[in-house]
């Protein structure tokens, strides 16, 4: 059911060398495996497109354009802040909930796309339809992948990109006028936040498959030259042909070394090496950042090696490549860099399956990459464009757009507040419409004081933190503020506590229901300020790490029994025998001496944790050792010198063995029988064989060994 599938990279085990932004001299590489059948297929999105239609019109997909009819509320103003980027939160994501469980069913592509275009409608019913991009993760491993990542184009309104012009939301099912593509991660287990060579090279394939709304399905330029690569060894096809020397580009363009004979840097894709990030000057120029003369002027190289095979010395003729020669085989970019978007919101999705809600630890994963490619794109803009990955849009309040939410804006939000009566026509009011409902209400006003920074708000000066509690005992969480708090208001997994309103909470006899998150609202004099969340969970009940073993042994010995356990420190233990506890048996060893039969039994240990959980071992017996019978006894031999003898015994029981000549004992000589080989005279002699048990050692009977030189000997 697999088709052809967009551009995309699908190594999934490969890392960054370092992360963008590292000095030219550090420059990252990514090894890139050459072989075609490595990767997924791309294609042109025409022809993805009409795939999909094929299968809307043969019934293998319900026709989704329906989907497309339904009104969401429109685009709300966005303030951008520059390179400045608030910190994401939860509820920056979109949860939704794979409830049919597709991605673990052998799904098609389109049937992949048609649970997309769902999820974007859902998305856009709940937020509006302001979103440029609509990028999912998911917090499971699918059934399969189309490829490590993805982009599929939804709308191009752009001239100069090799692209016919094309808007394609409405045969996806995506309601609105604005989402220009879909941009799929997968697992996000898959990748990493921070830094590191992992980190590295999530931020370069998330990068690239942001880029691929604009690049790369150039035509060719003067003499036919593809500057897309192959499929067969000059790079994949919509991204740059291995015969192209650029700085190094997320869309994996080359790096010669010299002139003639140039010398290709084997097996890397690059960020870049003169300006920070995943984008050379001809991606930006694509983009809409660049002017054309821009892109000439930043590329230090840029140029085709005709005849190139892609790989070692290159000799043959170089040709410059130019914005003018794109131009010629393109056209020229439509709207140019002065009118191009380059401002852009992304509605992120996280999918999950019914009964795997994200953990917190997921969500933050997520966050993490959402963060470091919001400050990754301003960087590799050059500080011209920004990219917001929250679902609730820019700073919350920030009417006059300097960056911050003070009492310039909270003056402003009075004069924009209407009630219900709509939002304000004040140019600015729909910045205040957080909750989108089309007016500028006390909705609003809590998310507006969440953002507020000025002089009349309360600040945390002390957060709350993560708690683990026993069950049925108690638990605290509390908080410090600076400024005069007017009142708090605690909640629970976002639902407000009855008569939770002091700086501390504390819950008397914590159960299963008390577990989740928890936060706090301070009141100031003119704004609200919400406290970090903390986690409030179980402790988990100790485990036996290491279970008693079994023991035999002899009568009026001794025999010793051990546990090792995990849980809430301190640790008590008390040893049973046959289900009744042993007085004094109080530690995670016990030894039974001088045992007798009274003493027998099943032996087992009852570990309890400070939260007075118990858990109770394996049993382990306590026996008598088997006597040791000596089954075969060694019988004497006769033999010539050189000859080899054996000599062999047995037992029942748990016995090992020594083997003696002449009363003494033979090294080495442990096993059930004894080989003389190549005899001589002096091996002649008296042998026996002890068995020895665990409680008494048995002698076997002696066995006389003659070694004599017989006729023919020298």
């Amino acid at each position: 059911m697999r088709a052809l599938v967009p551009a995309c990279v699908t190594w999934l085990t490969l890392s960054a060398a370092a992360a963008a932004g590292t000095p030219a001299e550090e420059a990252a590489t990514v090894p890139y495996p050459f072989a075609a059948s490595d990767y997924c297929a791309t294609e042109h999105p025409d022809a993805f497109f009409e795939r999909f239609q094929a299968g809307v019109g043969r019934g293998d997909i319900p026709d989704p354009s329906w989907r497309a009819q339904v009104a969401v509320r429109g685009r709300k103003p966005f303030v951008f802040g520059g390179g400045e980027t608030r910190s994401l939160e939860r509820r920056d994501l979109f949860l939704y909930e794979d409830s049919d469980r597709l991605l673990v069913s052998s799904f098609s592509d389109n049937d992949l796309f048609l649970f997309m275009g769902e999820a974007t409608a859902a998305l856009l019913a709940e937020h509006g339809d302001n979103f440029d991009f609509v990028a999912f993760w998911i917090n499971f491993q699918a059934d399969h992948q189309i490829g490590a990542a993805f982009y599929l184009g939804l709308e191009n309104l752009t001239d100069g990109l090799g692209l016919n012009s094309f808007i394609r939301r409405p045969a996806f099912g995506v309601p609105g006028d604005n989402v220009e593509g879909w941009v799929m991660m997968w697992n996000v287990h898959n990748w990493a936040p921070g830094s590191g060579q992992d980190a590295g090279f999530t931020r370069l394939v998330l990068g690239q498959e942001f880029e691929h709304r604009w690049a790369m399905f150039l035509d060719p330029v003067a003499g036919g030259r593809v500057l897309q690569g192959d499929n067969g060894g000059c790079g994949r096809s919509s991204h740059w042909s291995f015969r192209v020397d650029g700085q190094g580009s997320g869309m994996e363009i080359a790096e010669w070394v010299g002139v003639s004979p140039a010398q290709r840097q084997n097996g890397t894709i690059r960020f870049n090496t003169d300006i920070e990030g995943v984008f050379s000057p001809t991606d930006l120029y694509l983009m809409g950042y660049l002017s054309p003369e821009e892109m000439d002027a930043r590329n230090s190289e840029f140029r085709f090696m005709d005849d190139s095979n892609c790989f070692g010395n290159y000799n043959g003729p170089v040709f410059e490549l130019t914005a003018g020669r794109i131009i010629q085989g393109n056209g020229a970019r439509n709207p140019s860099s002065v009118d191009a978007q380059k401002h852009f919101r992304v509605g992120w999705i996280m999918v999950h399956l019914p009964e795997s809600p994200p953990s917190t630890n997921e969500i933050n994963r997520a966050l993490g990459i959402m963060e470091q490619h919001q400050i990754d794109w301003y960087n590799g803009t050059l500080g011209v464009g920004t990219i917001s990955a929250s679902v609730r849009g820019s700073l919350g309040g920030d009417f006059d757009g300097d960056g911050d939410v003070d009492l310039t804006d909270y003056d402003s939000f009075g004069g924009c507040f209407s009630g219900a009566a709509g939002v304000s026509e004040a140019p600015g009011c729909g910045v205040f419409d957080d909750d989108l409902d089309g007016d500028v209400d006390l909705l609003d006003y809590g998310t507006f004081t969440r953002a507020f920074t000025g002089d009349c708000g309360v600040a945390f000066a002390v957060q709350p933190s993560d708690e683990t509690a026993c069950l049925g005992g108690p638990a605290t969480l509390s908080v410090a503020t600076d400024g005069v708090a007017f009142g708090f208001q605690w909640t629970h997994n976002g639902i407000p506590i009855g008569g939770a309103t002091s700086s501390s909470l504390t819950i008397p006899s914590v159960s299963g229901n008390d577990v989740g998150e928890y936060r706090v609202t301070a009141s100031g004099d003119c704004a609200m300020t919400h406290s970090e969340i903390a986690v409030l969970d179980l402790h988990a009940p100790p485990v036996v790490t290491v279970q008693p073993q079994s023991v035999g042994v002899c009568d009026a010995g001794s025999g010793a029994f051990s546990v090792e356990a995990a849980g809430v420190e301190p640790l008590s233990y008390q040893w049973q025998r046959n289900g009744a506890n042993i007085p004094g048996a109080t530690g995670s060893t016990l030894l039974v001496e001088d045992v007798g039969a009274d003493d027998l039994g099943a032996y087992r240990c009852v570990v309890t944790d400070s939260c007075d959980i118990d858990v109770v071992s394996d049993a382990a017996l306590l026996e008598f050792a088997g006597d040791v019978t000596i089954t075969l006894q060694p019988t004497g031999a006769e033999r010539c010198v050189g000859d080899t003898i054996g000599l062999f015994t047995g037992a029942t029981g748990l016995a090992t063995f020594q083997w003696f000549k002449d009363d003494v004992p033979i090294a080495g000589a442990t096993s059930v029988f004894l080989f003389i080989v190549n005899a001589s005279e002096a091996d002649s002699g008296t042998y026996h064989a002890d068995a020895i048990g665990p409680c008494e050692t048995l002698a076997t009977e002696s066995a006389v060994v003659t070694v004599s030189v017989c006729g023919g000997a020298p």
